[in-house]
């Protein structure tokens, strides 16, 4: 398999990702800004993303930002090994005790030969990591549609890339349609497969997205509510702040202090 450590750092450059690798990101410290094929992502410490081969990304690190990430060819699945589930594209936060380890694997597998059967041993105890940091998502493939399990794990890996881009595109919702034929889906299948592995439908699931994002920026003092509300195509605050209740069942302020605690 062919893998390999790789690092965005404040000091340094921008770090484009090529067509056809797919790569695993873990935000060390600060953030990085990430523009790729599903829209512009942002990592703050203990962030962790998984692009598909199709994004393409294009990584900038923030003051005193370090994202730590491994490249992976297309066997990356097999370095696992036997009773290991699949990964998925998908976005998240990990807890302060597995972002240690998460680094520490890192680090190792930096710092390791580049013999193929050394980049196995290394690459996988962090690949498990990261995998039980997917157990969520992994869960969700019950619940898609196929008549088999490979489909079914096609099918929510391809849903969780119309996920990315909800989180990529926070500005506005995105239309089931618009979603649906980027991924190269009938909208119809897109939507009952969508509900049926989430439980809500793309549109829920957006409008999810885009008030939490408009909450940490809030909560992070970087804007009002006033600019927080606008940036996620909301025209008045007041229709915002009602639509985050209605949604999230609390209040902004609410949200925010639990978040804080």
């Amino acid at each position: 398999m062919n893998a390999r450590p790789v690092a965005v750092l404040a000091s340094g450059p921008p770090l484009r990702i090529p067509a056809g690798v797919t790569s695993l990101w873990v935000q060390l410290r600060g953030s990085t800004v990430i523009e790729g094929r599903e829209g512009r992502l942002e990592l703050r410490r203990g962030g962790w993303l998984m692009l598909g081969p199709d994004s393409t990304p294009l990584l900038r690190a923030g003051r005193l930002g370090i994202c730590a990430g491994v490249c992976l060819s297309s066997d990356t699945l097999e370095a696992l090994g036997t009773g290991a589930g699949p990964m998925y594209p998908g976005v998240g936060q990990m807890p302060a005790a597995e972002l240690r380890m998460a680094i520490q694997l890192w680090r190792r597998r930096a710092s390791a030969p580049a013999s193929k059967a050394q980049g196995h041993a290394d690459l996988r105890p962090l690949l498990l990591l990261m995998a039980d940091q997917q157990r969520g998502i992994a869960a969700r493939a019950a619940h898609c549609p196929g008549h088999s399990p490979a489909r079914r794990q096609q099918v929510l890996a391809t849903l969780q890339t119309a996920c990315l881009i909800m989180h990529g595109h926070t500005e506005r919702a995105v239309p089931s349609r618009e979603l649906a034929n980027r991924l190269g889906m009938p909208v119809r299948y897109f939507s009952e497969a969508f509900l049926a592995a989430y439980g809500c439908t793309p549109l829920q699931f957006g409008t999810q997205v885009r008030l939490k994002q408009a909450a940490r920026r809030v909560r992070r003092g970087e804007m009002g509510v006033d600019a927080a509300a606008l940036a996620i195509g909301f025209k008045h605050a007041g229709t915002f702040l009602r639509a985050f209740r209605a949604t999230l069942g609390v209040s902004l302020h609410d949200h925010c202090e639990q978040a804080r605690r």
